[in-house]
């Protein structure tokens, strides 16, 4: 004896009706979470620069300047998080219904949300002057950025797309 589904029964019975608007916020407070923790990853990377103990006022800010391309890291990537996640919020908005495609390419979207603090930390690592030269560093951060302006495009063109049916009342 066997019960044959079809894709659509299967997405639309992924939960009882009731529960539908609990488990879109659910995605959304997991979203606003892992954005969260990926700003919060960015100023980890960051560690106060080894000053020996003899060390005068000026080896203090030396040490400091020494963390600059850090900290313009973080900078450049807290705005860039911070921007996919003003994006997705607005986004998520509309969004009244999920199946299964929503929720993957949510994951997927988060998942070059979360390698943004390495990618960042790579870059600002090799950007002193002894590495300047080197391409990869820089690629590997740009690469990332665009993985996730794909990944938002893709989010924003499932969820605008009518026959979805994930979304209402869309600009």
């Amino acid at each position: 004896f066997r019960i044959k589904k079809t894709k659509n029964t299967m997405e639309e019975n992924q939960h009882h009706p009731d529960r539908k608007d609990f488990q879109i916020d659910r995605m959304i407070l997991f979203t606003d979470a892992v954005f969260a923790i990926a700003i919060t990853l960015l100023v980890i990377d960051i560690k106060a620069p080894k000053i020996p103990i003899d060390a005068t006022e000026k080896d203090f800010w030396i040490g400091m300047l020494s963390l600059l391309p850090k900290f313009i890291g973080l900078i450049v990537s807290f705005f860039f998080i911070g921007l996919y996640w003003f994006l997705h919020h607005k986004l998520f908005g509309f969004v009244v219904n999920y199946t299964n495609k929503l929720i993957w390419l949510n994951l997927i979207f988060l998942f070059s949300i979360v390698l943004i603090p390495f990618t960042t930390s790579v870059y600002s690592e090799f950007s002193t002057d002894e590495h300047f030269r080197l391409v990869g560093p820089y690629l590997v951060y740009v690469i990332n950025i665009c993985f996730t302006g794909i990944m938002q495009y893709l989010l924003l063109k499932y969820v605008y797309n009518t026959k979805n049916k994930v979304a209402t009342h869309l600009p």
